[in-house]
């Protein structure tokens, strides 16, 4: 008994010292992240391990801005192991990353929003001392109403209104379709500076917020356009084409290929991104190896 209790003793120590290590030094679980390919896959028998140890550094992150800024990183990795299951010809498990995704997005915008109203207040403080210090200074009631009068003109100027982001894009609401006619922009982010002000970290985590959205969209992309490829029943592939020219052709893609993208075609080609380039004009210049890197990430 005691060295059964012993062992157990030993292994329980030893189990909580490598998830100890684990959460306070990310960097060695996701050593991938020098690469961006990402290690561990949802097809891993060790995937549920990957994403209780991204909630527990979650949890233990306690300042707001790294927290979410942490979950937005969290919520990037479901497009880098999509990404890598597509270039090793394997099944994107697109609903289950869609609600793991569409939950660490929900999260970090409470967080994010929630910065955005204290930070809207302490402005707002700030201007309104500064307007009552500058009426304060008005040596006449002209030159007071003047002072008034060109404060609610600023006001309106600089619209001091906190927009609030646009929910359902994405796959943060997976039922939602989005429209066609709004063109997909992924662009770059950074990461939040320790000597960065208040405003500069809160533009940072919006934009990473809205990347992922974008990016989300562009995961999802590659999910359907795998199942169309490997959908055998040539009715269900039409079926699933037209679906998918919904989400791919929008007024970027329709001015740069003079035209429409025909999905059925992509999927049914020998070899799609030859295809892609006999549709899109624009890429026929381009070798066909060049453009094939170009689409995979340059990997």
């Amino acid at each position: 008994m005691m060295e059964r209790g012993s062992i157990n003793y030993t292994l329980l120590i030893g189990t909580l010292s490598i998830l100890g290590v684990m959460v306070f030094s990310p960097h060695l679980v996701y050593a991938q992240e020098d690469t961006s390919r990402p290690v561990i896959l949802p097809d891993s028998p060790f995937y549920g391990i990957k994403l209780a140890i991204e909630n527990l550094q979650e949890a233990f992150t306690f300042q707001d801005e790294r927290k979410a800024e942490l979950i937005l990183k969290h919520s990037e990795e479901r497009d880098r192991e999509a990404e890598v299951l597509e270039s090793q010809g394997k099944m994107i498990p697109i609903e289950r990353l869609k609600e793991i995704q569409g939950q660490k997005l929900r999260q970090a915008e409470v967080i994010i929003q929630r910065l955005e109203r204290a930070q809207n207040i302490i402005d707002q403080t700030q201007q309104n001392a500064d307007e009552r210090r500058e009426l304060a200074q008005a040596t006449n009631e002209q030159e007071r109403i003047s002072i008034q009068m060109q404060q609610r003109a600023r006001e309106l100027a600089e619209g001091r209104v906190l927009i609030e982001p646009k929910l359902g894009m994405g796959l943060i609401e997976p039922n939602t379709i989005r429209v066609s006619d709004v063109p997909i922009v992924v662009v770059p982010v950074t990461d939040i500076e320790d000597d960065d002000d208040q405003r500069t970290i809160l533009t940072k985590l919006r934009q990473r917020l809205e990347n992922s959205f974008s990016t989300s969209e562009v995961t999802e992309i590659r999910a359907r356009f795998a199942e169309l490829r490997g959908e055998t029943d040539p009715e269900r592939q039409v079926i699933l084409a037209d679906r998918l020219d919904d989400q791919v052709n929008n007024p970027i893609i329709s001015i740069t290929c003079f035209g429409f993208v025909d999905t059925l075609l992509l999927a049914r080609a020998d070899d799609p991104v030859q295809n892609l380039q006999e549709q899109c004009p624009i890429l026929r210049p381009f070798n066909t190896e060049m453009v094939r890197d170009v689409i995979n990430g340059g990997n």
